[in-house]
């Protein structure tokens, strides 16, 4: 996955779940290679087995997951992180209200602020929303500076703010 071989990636992922079905990291990481690939509805039934196994209620007692593979903490997961990448994959699938609900639940959760609201903002655009967009733009330039180039956060508004 890191060498951009998602295919493969894929189907290592697919190997490790039939083997261990309750390593869960393994249906977010295998996602995340479906998204690269562009094979949306596969990636959003692993974003959506994870989210159905951990409600938004259950995410303030356990927000990550204690499985780790081998001794490599890298492979823990948050679980806020399936909410997010079902977000990004509804929105590529144009499903732009739900794709919104994740971004906004993932903001009260995360520190994925300025990336949610990026996405808010294009959502709103897409939507004819303008008022909405610029102002999710100008609460990423107000909390979250270093997210964007000052350049880009002025293409930003020439776009969401006109």
């Amino acid at each position: 996955m890191t060498k951009d071989k998602f295919t493969e990636a894929s189907a290592i992922f697919s190997r490790v779940i039939e083997n261990d079905p309750g390593f869960e990291a393994a249906y977010l990481y295998r996602g995340l290679c479906l998204m690269q690939l562009k094979k949306y509805k596969p990636a959003l039934v692993d974003f959506s087995y994870l989210t159905a196994r951990h409600s938004k209620a259950s995410l303030k007692e356990n927000p990550h997951s204690t499985r780790t593979y081998g001794n490599k903490n890298h492979t823990r997961m948050d679980f806020i992180d399936a909410y997010f990448q079902r977000g990004v994959t509804k929105y590529f699938m144009d499903s732009l209200i739900s794709a919104k609900d994740d971004f906004e639940f993932v903001l009260s959760q995360s520190n994925r602020i300025a990336t949610c609201r990026n996405y808010l903002a294009n959502i709103y655009y897409l939507q004819g929303d303008l008022q909405n967009a610029c102002s999710q733009i100008r609460m990423i330039e107000r909390i979250s500076p270093k997210y964007f180039e000052e350049e880009n956060i002025d293409q930003l508004k020439k776009i969401y703010c006109q």
